[in-house]
């Protein structure tokens, strides 16, 4: 198969001939650096397809499996040709040959790992799961703008153009690409390859980048490190648009940055704060785990509650219901958040359920969400189809030879950012959400549960404590001022003294609130000292910028044309001192210390200021005696 196919259209008339802008890695080394070799750097993007779009995304020595969906033909049982939606992987060597063969429609950003045990599987059933990943490729965010007033009827170019511009505004690096698939744009920044031990940090800064764009219209649920998107070419189902990249214009201008730089601006925090968090949550885990150990020696035996994955799920399931319901109250869901809600409380629900009560509740759903119920079930047949495969008993696997239930797992976080639940609605008490709590919201409530306890185990609220011992401060205040000691006080209170003290303390201070700040006493007049018979504690006055802020009364400049001589040049008075030099250090000699008193520019020692240099410093003016 001829290597043109990796050029768009229009690349042979530009380039004739064979060329292998693939075949060795893709911006590794430089930072940014173009993802196309300087041959390509004039074609225009909106000219790109398939497999030269696959190979911008994952490089020539991707060892990982690229996932790619495709439309399969088969055969009915009537004997015609039926078309029929189906999945294949290639690795980075063979996936320029694969699309052009398969053709397929979307294509995943990152990489997979293959089967260990047959390292040919890949091909027809490869496995796209978060911890089957090998390896991050890029971050995005998928902007459905035509949600959004401001944005809807819009041409792509102009949206794209506001993304640029808001980039610029944050101090980001610009996109890589900015794809417009038909309805949406996808904004994807193309980052060095990572290890899946990078995702922690990855999913922190696609949260970072959905907050950016949130008046854009972003899609929530298309932020997972599995999704795939379509490829230049490929027309929307809806419209019949062929997807097709709108910024930038030349392939020159397509970059993949390094993921320390991109991290860098993306993130406001840094790897060394990281850590240092880290640190303070083992500490307090670790004192958390001597109470517990320090109990269990006190025989203070506290029973576990009785909670299992499935009690958990009934209490998500049951705030999704409610907040649900508090939204829309009967009406059918916004567009671009219908696939969102009914995915998330067919996950939830399919926990709680059988299959065929969860085959029920979807239709049941579905005029809720604003869908028919074919829709429905299409957007919640990968749930369903999970649910029958745990009721049947099978596991998946899982990272490290471990198995589990195949069913989707329940993050209240993530559902809390993809349905945007807000704070109020967090704290409405008629609403009652148990579980899509932030963790300030936590924090609240434990605060409240802990003065609960406090007050059922009988202990005084703080209120009235500060109010007892800032009665007490009044009382000994007054004792205090009828001629009584602090022990004295304490005595007759029944405290220690240093109750007494602190309690007199918080007085003074409340007391003081309002009241204007007194006037320091004017202190004891000192004798001059013997040294330099000045007072030491007269007081100076207040250093002012003076009108001329160097001190001279001659121009450098006018100095420098030769207008007026140096001579000319006289040093001012400088307020603040009653001297012209209060000090000479300790290794100047006689030369050094009589330039000090002088200076080059020839400094006017008066009368009243010769009268008062000491006796051991008069030989140091000029004219004095030696």
């Amino acid at each position: 198969m001829s290597d043109t196919i990796l050029a768009p259209e229009g690349a042979q008339a530009a380039r004739p001939g064979r060329f292998s802008a693939f075949d060795s890695p893709l911006g590794y080394r430089r930072q940014p650096t173009a993802v196309f070799e300087p041959g390509l750097a004039d074609l225009r993007t909106e000219n790109m397809r398939g497999p030269s779009y696959a190979a911008m995304l994952h490089p020539h020595d991707t060892r990982g499996v690229v996932v790619m969906a495709y439309r399969d033909t088969y055969t009915k049982r009537d004997g015609t040709r039926g078309y029929k939606t189906a999945n294949g992987g290639a690795t980075g060597d063979e996936l320029r040959r694969v699309v052009d063969v398969l053709e397929p429609f979307s294509i995943t950003m990152n990489s997979f790992r293959r089967d260990p045990k047959d390292p040919d599987a890949h091909r027809l059933s490869p496995c796209k799961a978060t911890w089957n990943l090998a390896g991050l490729n890029a971050c995005w965010v998928d902007l459905d703008y035509y949600n959004r007033v401001a944005w809807r009827g819009r041409p792509p170019e102009e949206v794209a153009a506001a993304v640029v511009e808001r980039c610029e505004d944050l101090g980001w690096p610009m996109p890589s690409y900015v794809l417009a698939s038909g309805q949406g744009l996808l904004v994807s920044w193309l980052h060095t390859r990572q290890s899946p031990s990078a995702l922690p940090v990855w999913l922190a800064m696609q949260k970072r980048i959905l907050t950016e764009f949130d008046d854009f219209g972003p899609d929530r649920g298309a932020s997972n490190p599995t999704m795939a998107f379509k490829l230049p070419g490929v027309q929307n189902e809806k419209n019949s648009v062929p997807a097709r990249i709108v910024w930038p214009t030349t392939f020159g201008d397509l970059e993949r940055y390094a993921f320390d730089v991109l991290r860098a601006a993306v993130l406001p925090y840094t790897p060394q704060q990281v850590a240092a968090h880290r640190k303070t949550q083992a500490r307090e885990r670790a004192a958390k785990a001597e109470k517990r150990a320090a109990r269990k020696a006190a025989g203070i035996v506290v029973p576990p509650p009785k909670l299992t994955y499935e009690t958990f799920a009934r209490a998500v399931h049951r705030d999704l219901t409610r907040l649900f319901e508090r939204r829309f109250r009967g009406r059918p869901v916004h567009r671009g958040e219908r696939d969102l809600w009914l995915f998330s409380l067919v996950k939830a629900a399919a926990w709680t359920m059988t299959v065929r009560e969860l085959e029920a509740e979807v239709d049941r759903l579905a005029p809720l969400c604003g869908l028919s119920k074919r829709e429905a079930r299409g957007y919640a047949k990968a749930a369903v189809r999970k649910a029958q495969r745990a009721a049947s008993g099978r596991m998946d696997p899982r990272g490290g030879g471990k198995v589990s239930d195949p069913r989707y797992k329940l993050n209240p976080r993530h559902l809390v950012g993809d349905l945007g639940v807000t704070v109020a609605e967090m704290k409405d008490k008629d609403l009652d959400l148990r579980v899509l709590l932030s963790d300030g919201v936590k924090r609240e409530r434990e605060a409240a549960r802990s003065q609960g306890r406090r007050k059922a185990a009988g202990a005084k609220p703080r209120d009235a404590t500060q109010a007892a011992r800032l009665a007490l401060g009044q009382r000994a205040l007054a004792k205090r001022a009828a001629g009584m000691t602090v022990a004295a006080v304490a005595a007759e209170e029944g405290v220690s003294v240093a109750q007494v003290e602190k309690a007199q303390r918080e007085a003074r201070q409340v007391a003081a609130i309002g009241k204007p700040a007194a006037k320091a006493k004017p202190g004891r007049p000192r004798k001059p000292s013997r040294r330099t018979g000045f007072d030491k504690a007269a007081p100076r006055p207040a250093k002012t910028r003076p009108e001329n802020p160097y001190g001279s009364t001659g121009s450098i400049d006018a100095c420098a044309r030769g207008d007026v001589g140096a001579g000319a040049v006289v040093a001012s008075p400088v307020e603040g001192y009653d001297v012209l030099v209060r000090s000479i250090a300790p290794h100047c000699d006689d030369t050094d210390a009589r330039s000090a008193l002088t200076g080059p520019a020839g400094v006017i020692v008066s009368d009243e200021a010769y009268a008062d240099v000491p006796d051991f410093l008069r030989h140091l003016l000029p004219g004095g005696e030696a």
